[in-house]
């Protein structure tokens, strides 16, 4: 087992030699791991004890020693750039539920970084952390040098790989870092004269205020009015196009603005009279289809659609349009299935004159359904007992195998799953799932079995609330749970694409189970309608009852081999 520098067991071997130099890293090829909890200790410390800016051309709204933990913690938590942290909105951070939702991802704040972030945000800015230098835009020369200077301070390389996106790496690959932090330890400053931050460039990106008699002036730059919107279609256009890039390079999720002109408009029918009745409690993916094609059809005619705007040539030019260039026939008819229901029901609602008549639909490629054999299964559950760390306050090689073998034994989808809670599993082995989590919308019950109820049991279910519990809100839980996965799936030497996850879980039950019973049962396990739906999900591969084509068909001459050609 691997070992932490106390001697005391680690679920990642970090650091254990400390810092190394800038140097070393480069040779070694190491600068982009994550930071060991004695580095990030000892950042945090340098934060905590920052110094304030004492320039004469700015005030800052919030103390140092507040705002560079904050900021940490932030990234720590969330994962997010720099300059997204500093233009989160105050708002975004709810001091009861100890949230923060960047995006349209909420995520559950570690008790540190919760204290950190709630210490940094009792002001009155309208930014969660206001950034008083640089003019409030990017990029922030400035922030990066003092993050220079927290680094040298901390005795650690303040080279640039070590600045904020090595804060993101650690976010990523190690998650759960946050717990093994000591947010107490002793800090003691480098010795030795700090580097001059603001040496160079310090006018260019520090405006001077100007003078005013009254008290309430504000002492710091405000920030320049907004550039004149162009008016024509093209113009706009090309605006979008360069903010959705930007905010793809920051990696900000695409938020969705929604505007409503007139009373008329097809996105004030979706907020207004379509979503709270046909789309009520479902997922926010499913919303961000809707929001994301009215966008693109606000894009294609330069405002907002209207109702009577609808038609079969404008559903057609908007799927065959340049805004869908990079979308799969999946994608463009699952965004033509959102057009055609908001035009049906605005025609139930006599808001719309006729129906549409011929959309036309893209063919999509059928994919054959494959299943894990169960062979492959019980390797996948016996590499998931060798997984080190905790997971939801749960070690993991308990965590793992029970999941797994719950998913097999009951089908149900991960999302499901992972909201049962304790109380949903009875005493004699039944674990009943509510039809409010379930995509059918229909209640259901399974029978577990005893080694299944066996492996639950080993992870202490009566210690918590829920039965596999995630440490993260929203959707932010599936990149790190599918990222632990295909790394279980690597250890086994099985396939780990896209195909290969959890679902392929639920492949597996269906194809099994109709295997031994027949379609109708399966069919009923997995809560489908129709039995159309359900053959989507066998792999005939693993169909003992099922006969090929090669059976009928007859065999070739076997041919004698051996004997001399005469």
């Amino acid at each position: 087992m691997l070992s932490n520098p106390d001697g005391s067991a680690g679920k990642l071997n970090y650091h254990a030699l400390g810092p190394r130099s800038a140097a070393e890293r480069r040779r070694n090829g190491d600068q982009n791991e994550p930071w060991s909890p004695g580095e990030l200790s000892r950042l945090l410390a340098s934060a905590r004890t920052m110094p304030d800016d004492n320039a004469p051309r700015s005030v800052p709204i919030i103390p140092a020693r507040h705002f560079w933990p904050g900021l940490l913690c932030g990234i720590l938590a969330t994962a997010a750039k720099s300059e997204v942290m500093l233009a989160t909105p105050r708002e975004a951070f709810n001091f009861r539920a100890g949230t923060l939702a960047v995006g349209y991802y909420v995520f559950q704040l570690h008790p540190i970084a919760f204290a950190a972030i709630a210490a940094a945000a009792r002001h009155d800015d309208p930014l969660l952390l206001p950034w008083h230098l640089d003019g409030r835009k990017p990029p922030y020369f400035m922030l990066f040098r003092r993050m220079k200077l927290l680094l040298w301070r901390a005795g650690l390389p303040p080279v640039s790989r070590n600045l904020f996106e090595r804060l993101r790496i650690t976010a990523r690959e190690v998650p759960d870092i946050i717990d093994d932090i000591d947010p107490c330890v002793k800090f003691s400053p480098r010795p030795g004269r700090p580097p001059d931050v603001r040496r160079r460039n310090n006018r260019r990106f520090i405006v001077k205020a100007k003078s005013s008699k009254a008290d309430d002036a504000p002492a710091y730059p405000p920030p320049k009015p907004a550039a004149p919107q162009l008016k024509s279609r093209r113009g706009r256009s090309a605006i979008e196009t360069r903010r959705r890039r930007e905010a793809e390079r920051l990696g900000v999720p695409q938020l969705v603005t929604i505007t409503i002109d007139r009373p008329d408009t097809l996105r004030r029918f979706f907020e207004e009279r379509y979503r709270p009745l046909r789309l009520l409690g479902s997922p926010e993916k499913t919303l961000n289809d809707y929001r994301r094609t009215l966008d693109r059809l606000r894009q294609l005619l330069g405002r907002d659609a209207l109702v009577s705007d609808l038609s079969d040539n404008l559903i057609d030019s908007l799927l065959t349009s340049k805004l869908y260039a990079n979308h799969g026939p999946a994608a463009r008819n699952r965004y033509r299935a959102c057009l055609l229901a908001l035009w049906r029901h605005a025609w139930r609602k006599r808001l719309a004159d006729e129906l549409p008549r011929d959309v036309e639909k893209f063919k999509e490629p059928k994919r054959l359904p494959e299943a894990w054999s169960l062979e492959e299964f019980w390797r996948i559950v016996e590499h998931a007992g060798y997984r080190i760390g905790r997971l939801g306050g749960v070690p993991e090689r308990h965590y793992w195998p029970a999941l797994l073998m719950t998913l097999f034994y009951t089908g149900l989808r991960i999302n499901a799953l992972r909201l049962r809670a304790v109380t949903d599993l009875d005493a004699n082995g039944w674990l009943s799932v509510p039809a409010e989590d379930q995509k059918q919308r229909a209640d259901q019950k399974f029978k577990l079995p005893e080694g299944c109820l066996a492996a639950i049991a080993a992870t202490d279910p009566h210690t918590r609330d829920l039965l596999f519990p995630t440490p993260w809100l929203g959707t932010s839980w599936k990149p790190p749970i599918l990222a632990r996965l295909k790394a279980i799936l690597k250890s086994a030497a099985l396939p780990h694409g896209r195909r290969d996850m959890f679902h392929k879980l639920r492949r597996t039950h269906a194809t099994h189970l109709a295997n031994e019973t027949d379609l109708a049962t399966a069919q009923k396990s997995l809560g489908h309608a129709n039995v159309s739906t359900t053959l989507g999900y066998i792999d005939w591969r693993y169909m003992t009852n099922h006969r090929a084509s090669a059976d009928f068909l007859p065999r070739p001459p076997q041919p004698e081999f051996g004997k001399d050609e005469t």
